[in-house]
Order: C-alpha cells, then sequence, then structure tokens
C-alpha cells in the first residue's frame, strides 16, 4: 500500500519484500492526495536523496516541484513533502559520491 506513506520498491538486499537491485541505492513509491504532508525519515551520513515527481505538485523545502521535476537533497535531517495535488513520487537513497554538484540544485 503505496497510499500517503513510502514503500521500499528497490533496495540492495531485496528487503522487506522490495526487488533485489546490484546498486547501493534505495528506491521508494508514494502516491499521496491533496492536503496530505509526508515527512521523510532521516538518512544516514554519507548518503543523499533524489525525489522524483512522476505526476502532480508538491511543496518541499520551500521548493514547487511538479510534474517531472526533481530535486536533489543532502543532509541528514528529515524534510517535509505537503501535496498541492494528487502526486506520484520515487525517491533514490543514494551515496553522495553519485550526485552532481550543479548550483541551485541541492538543499
Amino acid at each position: 500500500d503505496k497510499v500517503n506513506r513510502w514503500v521500499l520498491i528497490a533496495s540492495p538486499h531485496g528487503r522487506k519484500g522490495s526487488l533485489k537491485i546490484d546498486q547501493n541505492v534505495t528506491i521508494r513509491l508514494s502516491h499521496l492526495f491533496f492536503g496530505h504532508t509526508l515527512v521523510s525519515d532521516s538518512l544516514k551520513a554519507g548518503y543523499g536523496r533524489l525525489l522524483f515527481v512522476i505526476d502532480g505538485e508538491v511543496n518541499v523545502c520551500g521548493h514547487t516541484l511538479k510534474r517531472r521535476d526533481e530535486l536533489q537533497i543532502i543532509g541528514e535531517e528529515a524534510f517535509e513533502i505537503t501535496v498541492n495535488r494528487d502526486a506520484r513520487l520515487l525517491l533514490f537513497d543514494v551515496p553522495l559520491a553519485n550526485f552532481e554538484q550543479k548550483r541551485g540544485s541541492l538543499i
């Protein structure tokens, strides 16, 4: 059940019934409904996150993201996602070495 919460869909060891992948990455999926706020869990040191909006519209860390937008997030603190329009999201947890240092893309 991916409604208004994260569901692990892929991980290096196939934990929690997810697809086992040969990468040091975890991938989560969520289907959020209008007006809902979802708080991420904290992240272990040395990792970053990439949030990808499949469709819909959300506010994250002061940014409005729409269909096909992405946001790279660094830091171990939790963050909030507020839904402006029903949305489907992917959240990737990846080693920071995989992030490109582009101006304005990291928060």
